[in-house]
């Protein structure tokens, strides 16, 4: 791969293949040479144990997390996480959050929890969520999804990036 003179290589598993390959990419110099950047897999203090101090400077693309979420409805959340598990909000909840009132908004729409009805649902309603707005659209994708882009910092992710229509801005 070295030899092809990459400006980046972007890795798109799960962190335990993840921490291995950091390693290696600073074992052979490969740091010197090009970027090494990481998929939403990789936003999870897993991939930060299982690479160790090799993660530091790697950057990970990731969709808005617990780190950088913002609002009411989030702090609320948060805190009834916190209060239900005495955990602070693992790297999905959110998702998961929005996941069930989206899926609570289409049950409500067609007053059905019949699954037809609960497809044909999601592809009408909308929900300003903790993740941003979640609209569907006619293949079932999310219409609008916000990133972020972290740069491992002594062990911790750091937001750094952001994109907005398109183009990646400072955070």
């Amino acid at each position: 791969m070295a030899s092809t003179n990459p400006d980046t290589f972007y890795f798109t598993g799960y962190y335990p293949e993840a921490g291995t390959l950091a390693k290696q990419y600073k074992d052979l110099g490969l740091d010197k040479k090009f970027q090494l950047m990481m998929g939403s897999g990789e936003y999870d203090p897993a991939y930060i144990t299982a690479g160790g101090p090799a993660t530091d400077g790697s950057s990970v693309t990731f969709p808005v997390g617990p780190d950088t979420a913002t609002g009411k409805e989030f702090e609320t959340f948060k805190a009834a996480y916190k209060t239900a598990t005495g955990k602070d909000l693992a790297t999905y909840s959110i998702y998961e959050h929005d996941a069930i009132m989206i899926l609570k908004l289409a049950i409500e729409s067609k007053k059905s929890t019949a699954p037809a009805d609960i497809a044909s649902a999601l592809h009408t309603v909308s929900y300003d969520g903790i993740t941003g707005n979640i609209k569907f659209d006619s293949k079932g994708d999310r219409a609008q999804l916000a990133m972020v882009g972290f740069k491992i910092q002594g062990g911790k992710f750091v937001p750094t990036t952001k994109l907005v229509g398109g183009s990646w801005v400072a955070y």
